[in-house]
């Protein structure tokens, strides 16, 4: 008989597994914290349910052994996979953190650059299972999307996955839908929750025509039963992705993720590549006027970089409105900068004017006049508008 409980019990696999205490379950699986010598790691076992049936028991050994061939720094990464004493486990790394469903519901708050990096990073998980493997997640939601403590970004939860046996660029529904009754296999079984992957999901239900994974995140083409595609992994990210640049209130970022959600799936981006492309398409006026700031200390700037400057400042205020904050500080600091460079100026200018203005020729003051003309009529506008924008009276 399989043991509900298992904390205190040690698995043996290709080390010792000892468990501490479970911390997710869902419609097949447990997923235990556990440790082996002092890593920490989650163990997901088949539910007790499941045991006796040899189709299910084959397919859960089946999703560790594929996910242990994935080599992506995005992709939840596997460790073992076997039985021991009756028990099916699957070893991966404890991810310290939580997941994205916080953020969605503005629990938590990020930036427009840390919202891109997420997008894209899973992205490109989902990118290399498609063409490097012909898999299709077929789940994708904010909870099986890990944001660890110490940064990680990563994908979980292959257990709703599918095979393709077409090619990943083959993206009609034709196609899908031929996949799905006979040139696919139910890659893994309809089931397996990772911990913490299925707060305000739905189970798959193990009738094969059901509907398969979190129903909100799910493409038309999916709840319609017509068969799924690389496209449908892409609407479940772009749900994702809109629902996460309208909490940041970026709306470039919002009119990007729009096109990955068009019910026709044709309208949608041709591939993951290009929506990923398109989304670094958006500049991040943060990060730039951050990058500018570290280069515009003791000179002063010409004309075009401080009119350059004031147009980002202006659009990254329109645009990235959770940034707006940092952006004035960024502002702030160039305008700091600018403002000792011209007050350094026109004290040389004026220690010039009083040492050598009678040794000066005519030619000599000329240049002094049209510099401090040129100061301002040219430069002082937008050295002013920085300081307006900067929030500096």
């Amino acid at each position: 008989m399989i043991l509900e409980n298992l904390e205190g019990k040690i698995i043996k696999g290709k080390r010792e597994y000892t468990i501490e205490k479970k911390i997710g379950e869902g419609g097949f699986g447990v997923v235990w914290q556990a440790h082996t010598n002092d890593t920490t790691v989650a163990v997901k076992t088949l539910l007790p349910a499941h045991y006796g049936d040899a189709d299910q028991m084959k397919r859960f050994i089946q999703e560790g052994e594929v996910l242990q061939s994935f080599q992506h720094p995005h992709i939840i990464r596997t460790h073992d996979v076997g039985s021991d004493q009756g028990i099916y486990y699957i070893v991966t790394d404890f991810i310290e953190g939580g997941n994205l469903f916080p953020y969605i519901r503005s629990e938590k708050k990020m930036n427009s650059s840390q919202a891109k990096k997420i997008i894209m990073d899973i992205a490109s998980a989902l990118d290399y299972a498609h063409t490097q493997f012909k898999i299709i997640h077929r789940d994708v939601h904010p909870g099986n999307i890990l944001l660890g403590d110490n940064g990680s970004i990563v994908l979980v939860d292959f257990g709703l996955a599918k095979v393709m046996r077409d090619s990943p660029s083959d993206t009609s529904l034709d196609s899908a839908k031929s996949s799905t009754d006979s040139q696919s296999s139910d890659f893994f079984g309809n089931f397996s929750r990772m911990a913490g992957t299925s707060e305000g999901g739905e189970e798959a239900s193990r009738h094969p025509r059901a509907v398969i994974g979190h129903r909100h995140y799910c493409s038309p083409e999916a709840l319609r039963k017509e068969g799924v595609t690389v496209l449908s992994d892409q609407f479940s990210l772009g749900q994702v992705a809109y629902e996460l640049f309208s909490v940041i209130r970026d709306k470039r970022l919002v009119r990007v993720a729009a096109k990955a959600i068009s019910n026709v799936p044709q309208e949608r981006y041709s591939s993951i590549k290009e929506f990923i492309a398109a989304i670094k398409a958006v500049p991040d006026y943060l990060s730039w006027l951050q990058q500018k700031s570290k280069t515009v200390s003791g000179k002063m700037l010409p004309k075009e970089e401080l009119e350059e400057i004031c147009r980002w400042g202006e659009q990254g205020y329109r645009e990235e409105l959770t940034n707006k904050s940092a952006i004035q500080a960024v502002l702030e600091q160039i305008w700091g900068t600018q403002h000792d460079a011209y007050l350094s100026m026109m004290t040389e200018v004026e220690k010039t004017l009083l040492k050598e203005g009678n040794a000066l020729s005519a030619q000599n003051v000329e240049e002094i006049k049209r510099r401090i003309l040129q100061v301002q009529n040219e430069i002082l506008p937008p050295y002013r508008k920085i300081k307006v924008l900067a929030g500096q009276k």
